[in-house]
């Protein structure tokens, strides 16, 4: 009979949370990354997140318990998958840089690099039952597709979780939103996670997500994992370090993109609007300096500081609204639009993707050139409708706000004009991704940017090379 203590483990799914048994009651060996809780050593009683539990589980047995538990992270797939077409090199290195990590880590590569690929290779590889989590419902459907179609599997095989679907199997595409909804749900039914767009992941109410499953084969892809709050260094333990990267320029070198150049062409603001932005800038400037006065060795984003202090202090409210009206000026600044139409002469015979920050500038533009528009509240019909029309070249010119950005599968252009966009390098990137499809012709990104105003600044800082 052995003589070793004996460990329990299991989960309590309503409180998202691994509990540790001992019997007898003893003091386990754990602590640190793992954040091993002691709920009254006399009980022997313990919780964690769900997520430590390999490493839990092995820590114990090499520390001499008899582990048991009924939880398996080994969860065949039981269905016939096979990839219906190759992947590239590139994608095949980026499985195998994961693989050798041990089945976790991000993969980043350019929007329109075939990030999706990877995460199949894994699937059809590995064969365990796989959870995709992804942004939006847009994203949710394409994945579907996808899924189905590169994997030889019926529509019928491929569950969805979102958007009105509630299917549950052992391939399941979900979107964060219901990720974190129904947690308990895929706690310990899958083994393996795939986190598209996993730059969202790190958020307070998503990262429940990963913390509260067992799986311990996590693949994150993104374009860039970089977020304003500095958070994407969690993903080193939600997920993995970077496993892989490539740059859109090696791709381009390789061919596997389309050639590609970057314009900027600088515009003025129109008197009233010069006198309204400098008017509107001092003000800024002078509150900010009697918010700092009261901060006394603040350091960060100041834009962040003044939203934290908009409910107490009137300097900060008069500072962010200054801000945010003199940025507008900027960024809708009049020339802008002749400057659209100068271009669209030039490009007549091209498709044509046109972006902008706000939607009433994305109104202005449609009305005047007579060119189909999304925003946000465009019906989805509607937005099918454009989308479809735009991928059969029966319109060639569309412009849209930032609901095109991400989590949209946009039909291929070889233009792009950015009207106006945040300071983001993720926003850039995906907006250029846009354009990168393999194609016999050069593809231009063109930034029209208000000279002497911030956004001087912010076209320099999300083109500033992303480093890892």
């Amino acid at each position: 009979m052995s003589t070793r203590p004996t460990a329990y483990i299991g989960l309590q799914p309503e409180r998202g949370l691994l509990e540790i048994r001992t019997d007898p009651p003893t003091r386990i060996p754990l602590s640190g990354p793992f954040r091993v809780l002691h709920l009254g050593q006399e009980r022997g009683s313990y919780v964690s997140l769900p997520m430590h539990f390999t490493d839990i589980r092995r820590l114990l047995t090499e520390g001499a318990f008899d582990v048991r538990t009924d939880l398996r992270t080994d969860l065949p797939l039981g269905l016939d998958v096979r990839m219906s077409v190759e992947a590239r090199p590139y994608q095949e290195q980026a499985y195998l840089k994961w693989a050798e990590a041990g089945c976790r880590g991000v993969v980043v590569m350019p929007t329109g690099a075939g990030k999706t690929f990877v995460a199949l290779c894994a699937i059809a590889k590995l064969r365990q039952a796989t959870l995709v989590v992804v942004p939006t419902i847009d994203l949710m459907h394409q994945w579907h597709r996808n899924v189905c179609s590169n994997l030889g599997l019926g529509e019928a095989q491929v569950a969805r979780w979102g958007g009105g679907y509630q299917e549950m199997g052992p391939i399941t595409v979900m979107t964060y939103e219901s990720g974190t909804m129904h947690a308990a749900h895929t706690a310990d039914r899958f083994g393996m996670i795939v986190f598209d767009e996993v730059h969202h992941l790190p958020a307070e109410s998503f990262r429940r997500i990963a913390e509260e499953s067992i799986a311990p084969r996590r693949m994150g892809l993104t374009a860039t994992p970089e977020r304003v709050d500095n958070l994407e260094r969690d993903l080193d333990f939600l997920v993995g370090k970077i496993v892989y990267s490539i740059s859109k320029e090696e791709l381009e070198r390789k061919s596997y993109v389309a050639s590609f150049r970057q314009e900027r062409v600088l515009v003025d603001l129109t008197p009233e609007e010069r006198v309204q932005y400098e008017e509107l800038w001092r003000a800024y400037k002078q509150n900010l300096r009697a918010v700092f006065a009261r901060t006394r060795g603040f350091r960060g984003n100041p834009i962040q500081m003044l939203v934290r202090r908009l409910p107490f202090d009137p300097h900060a409210r008069i500072a962010l609204d200054s801000w945010r009206r003199g940025r507008r000026i900027a960024l809708e600044a009049d020339s802008k639009v002749d400057q659209v139409e100068r271009i669209l002469k030039r490009y007549r015979d091209r498709k044509v993707l046109i972006f902008s920050e706000y939607i009433s500038i994305v109104n202005r533009i449609a009305r005047k050139f007579g060119i189909a528009k999304i925003t946000s509240t465009t019906p989805l019909v509607e937005r099918k409708r454009i989308l479809q029309m735009f991928r059969e070249g029966r319109i060639t010119k569309l412009v849209s706000g930032k609901v095109l950005d991400e989590g949209v599968d946009v039909p291929d252009a070889s233009v792009g004009i950015i009207v106006s966009g945040s300071s983001t390098k993720r926003q850039y990137i995906q907006r250029l991704g846009r354009l990168l499809r393999p194609k016999d012709i050069q593809a231009v990104l063109i930034e029209i940017v208000s000279m002497k105003t911030t956004e001087m600044q912010a076209s320099e800082r999300r083109k500033r090379p992303v480093r890892f």
